[in-house]
This record gives C-alpha cells, structure tokens and sequence, in this order.
C-alpha cells in the first residue's frame, strides 16, 4: 500500500515518537571560529572585496594610473608656470637696488630667454 493510502493511525505508528527528541543546544564557538569571524568583520570593514575586484581588473588599472599621470603633468606644468611668474616678479624689483641690480637683471633676462626657448609657439 502506498504512502497516500495509508490509514492515519499506520502512519501515526509508524512516525518517530516526537517526545523522544532531547533539544540539543548550540555548540560554543570555538576560538577559531571567533577568530575567523573577527577577521571577516574585519575585511568587510575594509572593503578588500572591492580591492581585490580592483586588482582583478588590468584595464581599470591602466586607466587609472594613465589619468593619474595625466594630472601630474598638467600639476607640474602649473606648478612651473606659477614658480617662474613669481621668481621673475621679484627678480624685476630687485633689479633696482645699487650693486646687486646690474646681477638681478642678467638673472632675470636669462630666465626670460628660458621661458622663451621653452614656451611652445
């Protein structure tokens, strides 16, 4: 006879006794299961996830560090442009002091040379 037609009091017989069942409880974790749990806390908490997916991807990177080095560039040449403008700034007013002026203004049109030569036309 199959299950489905099995009379309700054969099954009844025949299903584990539910009282018999002692509850068991949980097992204490132990210290390498803490410990392991700590340092997945502590990688969620970094995110190395998203480093890894990072690393995992050679095109981002080069993209990244492609527009790294173009900013650099473009710092440097502001950079550069700001230091020279100020350097001949104050070269032109020390141009007029006794002595030392007749230096200040071959300093100054030596620079002023330079920016020429290097300035692209």
């Amino acid at each position: 006879m199959s299950k489905e037609k099995e009379p309700a009091k054969e099954r009844a017989k025949n299903a584990p006794n539910v009282k018999s069942f002692k509850m068991v409880k949980p097992a204490k974790p132990t210290q390498a299961e803490m410990d392991a749990a700590a340092i997945m806390a502590a990688f969620k908490e970094l995110q190395v996830n998203e480093f890894v997916k990072y690393m995992r991807s050679p095109w981002r990177i080069m993209w990244h560090n492609f527009l790294a080095g173009v900013f650099r560039g473009l710092g440097l040449i502001v950079g550069l442009t700001v230091v020279f403008a100020i350097l001949i700034w104050l070269l032109a007013g020390l141009v007029d002091f006794p002595l030392i002026g007749q230096y200040f203004e071959e300093l100054k049109n030596l620079l002023e040379q330079f920016a020429e030569i290097e300035s692209p036309r």
